[in-house]
């Protein structure tokens, strides 16, 4: 007699900066068996069951899983969240305006080659430092 066996798998895992990337499957198959047979079709079912865990986890050890961030050489995602455009805003304002050099502020105080580097906290930092200084004569 023909028997339908209908198993899911679900896994999600952690992620860098409070993230989380996950994966299912759900499988169905029609199988000949036997109800009176309860181990052949418990066996059935736990074949079904490590082939879905396979493929879950297949899925979620792939290099090209999970979040559209690049990811520097070291394998670290970057802090997030990045700067906002009113800090970048800011901060070439003030670095014109105070005739300040930008890149080797960037280079020597934030360790960064660009503004777009910087993290919120780190733009935050800068505009104050900025701030502080006097203007250009």
């Amino acid at each position: 007699m023909p028997v339908t066996l209908n198993v899911g798998y679900s896994r999600k895992i952690g992620e860098p900066n409070y993230g989380s990337r996950g994966a299912s499957v759900s499988l169905q198959v029609e199988k000949e068996l036997s109800l009176e047979d309860p181990d052949l079709v418990r066996e059935q079912i736990g074949e079904l069951f490590r082939l879905a865990r396979a493929a879950v986890e297949a899925e979620l050890s792939r290099e090209d899983a999970g979040p559209a961030v690049q990811r520097p050489a070291n394998g670290h995602l970057p802090p997030r969240p990045l700067i906002t455009s009113s800090q970048l805003r800011a901060i070439r304002s003030l670095s014109q305006r105070k005739q300040v050099d930008l890149k080797a502020v960037l280079q020597s105080q934030c360790g960064a080659s660009s503004l777009e580097q910087l993290t919120r906290q780190q733009a935050s930092r800068l505009i104050s430092e900025l701030n502080s200084r006097p203007g250009a004569a």
